[in-house]
């Protein structure tokens, strides 16, 4: 029962390093949240998309003067 415990600790761990740029970006209620969640699920593939979208989770865009 131990070495369950510990598998889904690990999974669980791993699932949220996965989804740390999605997540960082939903808790700053960034406004390109949809693109960082795809980039980072469908860019996770080569790990590029997942750097993307750390990176980008942290970039707020400038406010447009009008």
């Amino acid at each position: 029962m131990d070495e369950s415990m510990g598998l889904y600790l690990a999974v669980l761990i791993i699932l949220a390093i996965f989804f740390l740029p999605t997540i960082i970006a939903l808790l700053k209620k960034h406004p390109q949240k949809v693109g960082i969640i795809l980039v980072n699920i469908v860019g996770v593939v080569g790990g590029l998309g997942w750097i993307a979208a750390l990176i980008w989770c942290f970039i707020l865009p400038k406010e447009q003067s009008s």
